[in-house]
């Protein structure tokens, strides 16, 4: 059977990810032998791939109140970072499922949530978000990090993560937008050209999840904040390139490839100039 969506496979999917991360984590591990080296922190900066990187994925689990106990499902897990800091946000009586429609991805992200005993039993299911059914509404928390833009079925988005929450569950989601400055510049991170990018306005997405039943909980313009976080991460990057530490190497440039360069001062552009927005919410739904 062939991999659902071969458009995702071929542009985000690097063969000999995993092999990659954990070379470079072995020389991070051997730096830090000699030297204060925090080696989850250094993984953070590849594996955490989406815009605002780890803060991003703290300040939207503190939005959301992730709590000891609840079991939460990541839309478009990537590799896993996310889902590795929320397994341990939940705790021992907690869970976290992670899906991705990337084999790759996949693949890469079992091979690292191995490497430590509180993330090993996080669970990473292959699957286009679109077809997923797992049994029951027994979520607590469904989530999403830029990752609705590689889908143009926004409805069928949004039926995946109704009929996977419990009653009073909640839809936690940092994502990129169409902004009123213009058509965006291409390529950006989630697609080469704009014929594989499928951008709702931030309206039409919160009129979406509201007309399915949520309640809008918070709802806030991170575009600004995504900027200056691009610009810190670019300048972190070169001070670590230029100490010759071996954490420079992790970075998303290990998934996205020789434009990774390119498409990040697209992604900056793009938002300085309103072509792009970015969002953060948090929407809840009814209790029973």
């Amino acid at each position: 059977m062939s991999a659902p969506r071969p458009d995702l496979q071929a542009h985000y999917g690097c063969e000999g990810l995993l092999e990659q991360f954990e070379a470079l984590l072995r020389r991070c591990a051997d730096a830090g032998a000699d030297a204060d080296v925090d080696v989850d922190a250094a993984l953070a900066r590849g594996d955490e791939f989406h815009p605002g990187g780890r803060a991003a994925t703290d300040e939207l689990a503190r939005l959301a109140a992730v709590a000891p106990g609840e079991r939460v499902l990541d839309l478009g897990c990537g590799i896993g970072g996310p889902a590795r800091r929320l397994r341990r946000l939940v705790g021992p009586q907690g869970a976290v499922t992670g899906v991705d429609v990337v084999a790759e991805y996949c693949r890469t992200a079992r091979g690292l949530c191995r490497r430590a005993a509180d993330t090993a039993d996080v669970a990473i299911v292959h699957a286009d978000v679109l077809a997923l059914d797992l049994p029951g509404a027994r979520f607590d928390v469904a989530w999403s990090q830029h990752a609705q833009m590689n889908v143009a079925d926004k409805a069928g988005w949004v039926a995946a993560v109704r009929r996977h929450l419990r009653a009073g569950g909640r839809y936690a989601c940092f994502e990129s937008f169409a902004g009123p400055g213009g058509t965006p510049l291409y390529p950006v991170p989630w697609a080469a050209d704009e014929a594989a990018s499928w951008l709702a306005t931030p309206g039409a997405w919160r009129a979406r999840l509201e007309d399915a039943g949520f309640v809008t909980l918070h709802w806030q313009d991170h575009s600004a904040a995504t900027v200056v976080w691009l610009d810190a991460s670019v300048a972190a990057q070169k001070a670590l390139g230029a100490a010759g530490d071996p954490a420079a190497a992790l970075n998303v440039g290990l998934l996205l490839g020789p434009q990774a360069s390119l498409m990040s001062r697209n992604l900056r552009r793009n938002l300085e100039e309103g072509r792009l927005q970015a969002f953060m919410g948090v929407f809840g739904l009814p209790p029973a």
